[in-house]
């Protein structure tokens, strides 16, 4: 689950009068392996926090 995938959205969602910019956001939750993040309105911007798990490590060389 990606906070910046889910970012977007709550700024459209925000600037449609859906929500106040307040909510929980889940994935995946039927097979287990579901995320959860949190996404809340300060002052017009949007932010996404919740807790992480790395699942693949790797480095890329430009």
């Amino acid at each position: 689950m990606t906070g910046s995938a889910n970012a977007g959205p709550a700024q459209w969602l925000l600037a449609e009068g859906v929500t106040d910019g307040n909510y929980t956001a889940r994935q995946r939750t039927v097979l287990g392996r579901g995320g959860i993040i949190e996404l809340s309105n300060e002052s017009g911007s949007i932010w996404v926090g919740g807790t992480s798990r790395s699942v693949i490590k790797g480095s890329v060389s430009f």
